[in-house]
């Protein structure tokens, strides 16, 4: 009932809201000017910083005879034939199969990267490696040591960095091996203990990495974010919070897949998610020892926040396919939405 009421009188303040209260600097969400994305010449990442770079609880052996890297590797590795044809309710692909004191374990690939996934009466749980798909380290598929000795996860691998970035017809980005021949060992307790620390093995909160709250600009991001039809239309708090109450079963079957932003923005990091659990990583979080993005990782942001008066602003959402840019009307209840323009790569 004090709920209900809270509520009501949130939904009440909004209402009776009419010019927009927003800090422009503080909550860095607003680029007043819009920026040129300027063309910069792709060059390969010097070796020595992939050679230095510090991986927290990752140990690194030298071995004899190991599996030569391959040098058509484009960014992801296939998988082995006896568990291709698993299929993984969160969208997982495994890629080896092994058992350790009466449990299997995969380990497996998806976009953020590579997993150690425990698979136990058909559920799945995942642990994060904290090692992307296709930047400086990569795991190679083979068999030649078992996937857990000892208590230990460990899997042959190579330092690798992408040398040519365009992608042509029938071919792709191309790697080279920097340092090759090791073995990659983490303890599996660190493992599920988070061992990179990214928050990624914490999947109850749909927005696991910040505590949402209530605002006009955050109201307004969790629509943009949303899968709801907000084009065009008068959006009000009544029809998200339906959305989002309506997800809710549909988000828990798939507990482990998220869409991802980047974005400093205090209203948006506050978001409560509508219609998938959602990562959104800031610059302090990319730029953690601790985690690497992949090249070729699929990822959204509002590349523009402009305000065009007291009730107005303009926001432009940009993902790997191209972006959308939408004025914003605050209304009595909720926000009017059009969309001014759309550009598809």
């Amino acid at each position: 009932m004090k709920f209900v009421i809270l509520l009501f009188v949130t939904l009440l303040i909004f209402s009776c809201q009419k010019k927009l209260n927003a800090n422009f600097d503080n909550e860095k969400c607003f680029n007043l000017k819009e920026e040129k994305n300027n063309y910069t010449e792709f060059k390969p990442v010097d070796q020595k910083i992939i050679l230095h770079k510090e991986y927290p609880n990752l140990v690194f052996e030298e071995i004899k005879n190991a599996t030569a890297f391959d040098t058509n590797y484009s960014g992801y590795t296939p998988s082995f034939s006896d568990v291709e044809q698993l299929l993984s309710p969160n969208d997982f692909q495994y890629l080896r199969k092994y058992n350790y004191q009466n449990t299997d374990y995969y380990l497996a690939q998806n976009d953020f990267g590579y997993w150690l996934i425990e698979y136990v009466s058909k559920i799945e749980t995942p642990y994060f490696l904290g090692v992307a798909t296709d930047k400086y380290i990569h795991i190679k598929n083979s068999e030649k040591f078992p996937l857990i000795s000892l208590g230990k996860f460990q899997v042959e691998c190579a330092f690798i960095r992408l040398y040519e970035q365009e992608i042509q017809l029938f071919s792709g980005p191309k790697y080279e091996a920097v340092k090759d021949n090791l073995l990659v060992k983490i303890n599996l307790q660190t493992i599920k203990k988070d061992s990179d620390q990214d928050g990624f093995n914490d999947f109850e909160d749909s927005n696991p990495l910040y505590k949402s709250t209530k605002s006009d600009f955050t109201f307004l991001f969790e629509v943009l974010s949303s899968d709801f039809d907000f084009y065009d239309k008068t959006i009000s708090n009544e029809e998200i919070e339906k959305a989002r109450n309506g997800n809710k079963d549909q988000i828990n079957l798939k507990p482990f897949i998220f869409s991802v932003y980047f974005s400093d923005c205090n209203y948006f990091k506050s978001i409560n998610p509508v219609s998938k659990k959602t990562l959104i990583l800031d610059k302090n979080y990319l730029g953690k020892k601790k985690f690497s993005v992949g090249n070729s990782f699929n990822y959204s942001d509002f590349s523009l926040f402009k305000k065009l008066d007291d009730d107005q602003v303009e926001i432009r959402k940009s993902h790997n396919s191209g972006s959308a840019t939408f004025k914003c009307d605050k209304t009595n209840n909720g926000w009017k939405i059009s969309t001014t323009q759309m550009v598809s790569i």
